[in-house]
């Protein structure tokens, strides 16, 4: 039977991170027009997270299909 411990390990596994959906340049703002979720080999920022980066703006150059960071977030503007 599933148990807690089970399913967040389940999560932690396949659950999507944030990621580019497009290239995204340094001092852009993010929208969910230009993010994704994507699953990596490591979980990164979840998906369900996700709130907490819009509208913030991203301190480097992310290629399309890169893990979006917080550490990639500016500091407030």
């Amino acid at each position: 039977p599933p148990t807690a411990t089970k399913s967040l390990f389940i999560i932690s596994k396949l659950g999507k991170s944030i990621s580019a959906l497009v290239d995204i340049k340094a001092g852009e703002k993010i929208t969910l027009d230009n993010i994704s979720g994507r699953i990596f080999k490591t979980q990164f920022v979840p998906v369900r997270d996700s709130h907490k980066f819009l509208g913030k703006h991203v301190s480097r150059d992310i290629k399309r299909g890169g893990q979006i960071l917080h550490e990639d977030l500016q500091d407030s503007e």
